[in-house]
């Protein structure tokens, strides 16, 4: 249940586009925000130079604490590829794992809510100052409840968990995208 809730987090987070389906909040993809553009129309063309240019578009008051948004897929398609090319690499900078793992010296957040598939989108990975660009209200965390009332003849129990919270994508000059060519 946990990761459920969480899930829906990321995917207002990320996806939201203001109506109900996302909990009326407008996520990262539908604010307006800079970005890149990388040199093709999918993630076999994204280089090096596009991640670079990535963090160079992004302000010099965000960068302390800034940090990358990206899916697994994209991780081990796109940014492992660009490293592995730039040479002079060692078994530390291409074994580094998902834990610790950073790009650029930027710290790297995974979710599967980023495009996990090379297909053009307008943005395939972030990259910002979160703290900066959004805030989550948390107003009253987890709450489980538990009837075995509901279904006794079928000698069930039901379980159920609410949260209740809100987030705010608040200033899209926080954060940058990255996205392939259309």
């Amino acid at each position: 249940m946990g990761r459920a809730l969480g899930v829906r987090e990321d995917t207002e987070f990320i996806q939201g586009d203001g109506t109900g389906t996302f909990g009326s909040v407008t996520g990262l993809k539908n604010v307006a925000h800079s970005f890149v553009t990388g040199a093709g129309d999918n993630w076999g063309a994204l280089t090096l130079a596009n991640l670079v240019s990535t963090v160079g578009t992004l302000g010099d008051n965000y960068h302390a604490g800034a940090s990358w948004i990206m899916s697994r897929q994209f991780y081990s398609q796109v940014v492992l590829r660009v490293i592995a090319a730039a040479g002079g690499n060692t078994i530390d900078t291409l074994g580094v794992g998902t834990t610790g793992t950073q790009l650029l010296g930027y710290p790297i957040h995974f979710s599967d809510q980023c495009p996990t598939a090379t297909a053009v989108d307008i943005d395939t990975v972030y990259f910002g100052n979160w703290n900066d660009a959004c805030a989550f209200g948390d107003r009253t965390g987890i709450q489980i409840a538990t009837s075995e009332h509901v279904n006794f003849a079928e000698d069930q129990i039901n379980i159920r968990a609410t949260s209740r919270y809100d987030i705010q994508v608040h200033d899209g000059s926080a954060f940058v995208a990255l996205a392939t060519a259309s």
